[in-house]
């Protein structure tokens, strides 16, 4: 599959706009800048404006364009859905536009709750992901990429459908969470299960195969 310059200049745009909006507002912008932030949502991590507004955009950039790359590069290509390939133009571009919003009313209004933010947001990314995982087929990029899932086809396949229907049912549980209790450690432990259940599950049916050739 071609690269699609539409989506690309569009997704590019959405990247690099926060860095207009960040230019204009130069003036109102503390000359040090809040870039990171504790477990408890205070701020551990500065630099200077002018690196703010023009690193965070740039380095987002690299790494949708090495996204891009790599994906369509996949000697597996061909297994890649088409709204697999859609969903690789705009996972960077959103988490861009969300988290320099985050960043900008955090520093210009702080009023902003950045814990709660974070929870909701990556529910969000989670559900959607986790939308995508049954429709994923078997390739090196995108996916839960173990060696029993890269060496058969039916582990993956399995796979993929059970940790898409999970990552759908605890993203779900972590927003509704999130909406009266935010913290960081709640979603650390949906996040574990998220990780490490399906890949007990995919192993699970490893062996099974295993013993019974």
């Amino acid at each position: 599959m071609k690269i699609n310059k539409k989506y690309l200049l569009v997704s590019t745009i959405i990247i690099l706009l926060p860095i207009v909006f960040g230019l204009v507002m130069y003036d109102k912008l503390p000359e040090t800048v809040a870039i990171h932030y504790d477990i408890n949502g205070v701020a551990d991590g500065f630099t200077k404006k002018i690196y703010f507004i023009l690193g965070v955009p740039l380095f987002l950039f690299v790494i949708h364009i090495f996204s891009i790359f790599v994906t369509l590069n996949d000697p597996k290509h061909k297994n890649i859905p088409t709204k697999i390939y859609g969903l690789i133009y705009w996972i960077v571009p959103v988490i861009s536009s969300s988290t320099m919003f985050m960043l900008y009313s955090k520093i210009l209004t702080d009023k902003i709750d950045i814990v709660k933010f974070m929870n909701f947001f990556t529910g969000i990314i989670f559900l959607l992901v986790g939308n995508y995982l049954p429709k994923c087929r078997q390739n090196y990029t995108i996916g839960i990429k173990l060696p029993w899932t890269l060496a058969n086809e039916d582990n993956w396949n399995k796979t993929h459908d059970f940790a898409g229907k999970l990552w759908v049912i605890c993203s779900i549980i972590l927003i509704l969470i999130n909406i009266f209790y935010a913290n960081y450690i709640i979603p650390l432990i949906i996040l574990s299960i998220m990780i490490f259940i399906p890949i007990i599950f995919s192993y699970v049916i490893y062996i099974k195969t295993k013993v019974t050739h």
